[in-house]
């Protein structure tokens, strides 16, 4: 598995997953959500998803990228550089999973 970062139109940035399963789109808003968006494109540059088992699907998202498969959670780009684990939330009720990219 792999991932390339691409623009688009109005969204700014996407990311494409290389999976086993075929080729997967994520949508970043990196204006509304820069320090995820960052983290997510660090560790897609970093080869951190490579490989990395999807362990969990629900209808409208999915969970991969941790290196345990447990799902408790890898390290963000800034913790593999040294820096916290955690970084604050972006979570923003106006940009829903309404619909599949």
């Amino acid at each position: 598995a792999g991932c390339a970062a691409r623009t688009t139109g109005s969204l700014a940035m996407a990311v494409v997953l290389e999976t086993s399963a075929g080729a997967l789109t994520v949508d970043l808003f990196a204006r509304r959500c820069p320090r995820a968006s960052q983290n997510f494109v660090k560790l897609c540059k970093a080869k951190y998803y490579n490989n990395a088992l999807v362990f969990d699907v629900q209808r409208e998202w999915l969970q991969t990228g941790d290196p345990t498969a447990t799902g408790a959670g890898g390290e963000s780009a800034f913790a593999l550089a040294g820096g916290p684990r955690f970084f604050e939330d972006e979570i923003r009720p106006d940009l829903p999973i309404d619909r599949r990219g």
